[in-house]
């Protein structure tokens, strides 16, 4: 959890110390708390006592990310974690983190990592591609 406190403090959003920064502590708390659940930005604001413009333009620039962006970011690395450490298919990964669908979870993560989640998993694990492994003829 990296918050930028000097383009903050540069805004006037920033304290002159970490106690005041405190709410955005717990906006982050609040958004990791449950990755699949779906969480109002209004209602997140209003839990932290600040106002919806202010969450919004405070978080940006303290943490470098808009809310939405950070959430998504914190639901694909928890994926990529149980992509990588369980054999769960990727449909029941994508419910877990609240996506829609799994064609819904496959274009977030490939937007995000670069890869669909099946290439990136084999390529963590050091699997022959399921492409390859069918042209091969070792399945």
């Amino acid at each position: 959890m990296t918050i930028n406190l000097e383009s903050a403090g540069s805004q006037g959003l920033a304290p002159r110390g970490v106690r005041r920064i405190t709410w955005l502590c717990d906006a982050l708390t609040i958004l990791e708390s449950d990755l699949a659940a779906e969480l109002s930005m209004t209602e997140v604001a209003a839990s932290v006592n600040q106002s919806t413009a202010h969450f919004f333009r405070a978080f940006r620039l303290g943490v470098g990310q808009t809310p939405h962006q950070w959430r998504l970011n914190a639901r694909i690395a928890a994926a990529q974690s149980d992509l990588v450490a369980r054999s769960i298919c990727t449909a029941d990964i994508a419910h877990k983190y609240g996506f829609n669908d799994q064609a819904h979870f496959t274009r977030v993560f490939k937007r995000i990592v670069g890869q669909t989640p099946a290439a990136w998993r084999d390529r963590t694990s050091g699997r022959i591609p399921s492409r390859a492994r069918r042209r091969s003829g070792n399945r």
